[in-house]
């Protein structure tokens, strides 16, 4: 299943596979997932070594997850496995969780993963494929409680994920380039709570954001669809009278991820919140800094596509949009070709708008059903997972107080999520006309704007040290160095050893009878003498 959905993923993402920009996406994604799932199947074989079985239940009473509900087994696996196989094990299997889940330093994939068709951007990387990594975290929380050192480094790399995902979203002007960095953001949210011991809400946030992303990117799609093909919000601008349906299912889409109060969205997030404001390793104060500020900057910037896509003058021309066509697309005929510049906006048929309107009752009303109303204080989710997951207790692990109640963290939630709202709308109706708060020429200058654009320079880095350090590797000091000099050399001077040796042995071969018999009388007067001196010696 693991590999089953990459590789769907990575023929998806290749689709348009004759245009080479699609084509090395597919790649890339491949390439780096290929990455974490060497790290994933590492920590199978550590697991099997010391386990003997990768099954959770076992005839025996000794599978995964009957360690896990049994908690006087589960309280004495340190003393049973050593706590350095523990480690690995959950380092390992993370490893895999980055790659699946887009997290630092193996996130670069899943931007480039949008070439593929709009569908597959909401179903396989938002709404399910790239929350494997979580949905693993949770399934093996009976063992990751019992690493703390890992359950750290898990939380840390959420966290900065979460943060540096979500100032790159800030520079983008693709309409799902938007969403696949608000995609990662939310992950690194997921994780976040994995780390800090809180699985349940994690999979609570997965579910509440398969609903309100999926309905944004389908809402994106459909406004792609509208545009004949234009993704660059730049190009876009008054869509609100032209596909009103489209704007209210992306508002109540945008309001859910930013959190507004009461939308399924402020529930999962605020919980997560909580969680890692009252970490166990003691920086909590940190973590739920990191993510308040994160949140705040996901308003901000999900309401800054809205403006410029739904509310800013049109940068377009009705009735004379371009067609947006793949190269491998079939060809077109002069009709099609003579129309090519004369395109108008077009209402997505109902095929396209009803699974967004399904969405939408559940970005609102998800959070409602599941929210903070189960028993013993907790949601109805964390009640139905509890036999499943392992709380971090069994590990000797112990919360932190709160820094403040439920209720304060809600109210610093909703001023959170209305602030970063309300500054969007303010920075951006000021600019009507353009849509934009920089110039073309500003952003070529602004360096901050193209540290962002660069996604933080982690693409640049890695085509200098792997792809061009890796060429130079190869040519250079593999097949230069070490391939012609050395086992090239070897292999000659081998063979030149062998024909000087040959040519001494063929003078030998003289063909002559008297030569021969020479030889054997020269051979039996030294075994002769040999005896003679082993004899009387």
């Amino acid at each position: 299943g693991w590999e089953g959905v990459g590789t769907c993923s990575y023929l998806l993402i290749a689709f348009w596979y004759a245009d080479d920009l699609n084509a090395r996406a597919g790649n890339k994604a491949f390439i780096m997932n290929r990455i974490g799932d060497l790290g994933f199947a590492l920590g199978m074989m550590v697991a099997w070594s010391y386990f003997g079985t990768l099954t959770f239940f076992a005839p025996d009473g000794r599978g995964i997850m009957d360690l896990a509900n049994h908690h006087h087994v589960l309280s004495v696996i340190g003393s049973t496995v050593p706590t350095y196989a523990i480690t690995a094990i959950c380092l390992f299997l993370f490893v895999g969780a980055v790659g699946k889940s887009a997290q630092i330093p193996l996130f670069t994939w899943l931007p480039d993963a949008m070439a593929g068709p709009t569908p597959v951007s909401a179903l396989i990387h938002a709404a399910t494929m790239v929350t494997a990594g979580i949905v693993m975290l949770a399934r093996c929380s009976w063992l990751y409680v019992h690493s703390a050192f890992t359950l750290e480094i898990v939380a840390w790399i959420g966290a900065i994920t979460a943060f540096v995902a979500a100032s790159i979203a800030f520079v983008q002007t693709d309409i799902k380039k938007v969403l696949a960095y608000s995609t990662i953001a939310q992950l690194g949210y997921m994780v976040l709570a994995c780390g800090v011991g809180d699985f349940a809400d994690g999979l609570f946030h997965v579910i509440t954001h398969a609903f309100f992303k999926a309905l944004l990117f389908l809402g994106a799609g459909a406004v792609i669809h509208s545009m004949l093909g234009e993704q660059d919000m730049q190009k876009m601008g008054g869509l609100k009278k032209y596909i009103p349906a489209t704007w209210l299912l992306m508002v109540i889409g945008t309001y859910a991820i930013a959190g507004f109060p009461l939308l399924s969205g402020f529930w999962s997030k605020d919980a997560i919140l909580d969680s890692a404001s009252r970490s166990f390793a003691g920086n909590g104060v940190v973590l739920y800094t990191i993510g308040i500020v994160t949140a705040f900057m996901t308003a901000f910037y999900m309401n800054r596509l809205m403006w410029k896509t739904f509310y800013t003058n049109p940068r377009f021309e009705n009735g004379h949009l371009a067609h947006q066509h793949h190269s491998n697309d079939d060809a077109h005929d002069s009709h099609d070709a003579h129309k090519e510049h004369h395109g108008s906006i077009v209402n997505s048929p109902s095929n396209m708008m009803v699974p967004c309107y399904i969405l939408a009752v559940l970005a609102v009303g998800f959070g409602w059903f599941a929210g903070p109303y189960g028993p013993d204080g907790g949601n109805l989710l964390q009640h139905f997972l509890s036999p499943s997951i392992a709380p971090i207790t069994l590990g000797n692990l112990q919360e932190a107080p709160p820094l403040f109640s439920p209720l304060v963290g809600y109210i610093i939630s909703s001023i959170v999520a209305i602030a970063g709202l309300a500054l969007a709308a303010a920075v951006y109706r000021g600019r009507m006309e353009t849509g934009a708060v920089l110039s073309p020429e500003q952003r070529r200058s602004n360096m901050l704007v193209r540290f962002l654009e660069a996604s933080w320079g982690f693409d640049a880095i890695y085509n200098l040290v792997f792809v061009r350090g890796g060429s130079l590797l190869a040519n250079r000091v593999l097949k230069q160095g070490v391939e012609e000099d050395v086992l090239n050399g070897t292999t000659d001077g081998f063979v030149r050893a062998m024909n000087g040796i040959s040519r001494l042995l063929r003078r030998l071969q003289t063909g002559y009878v008297r030569n021969y018999a020479l030889v054997m009388l020269f051979g039996m007067v030294a075994i002769v003498i040999s005896l003679l001196i082993k004899i009387y010696l």
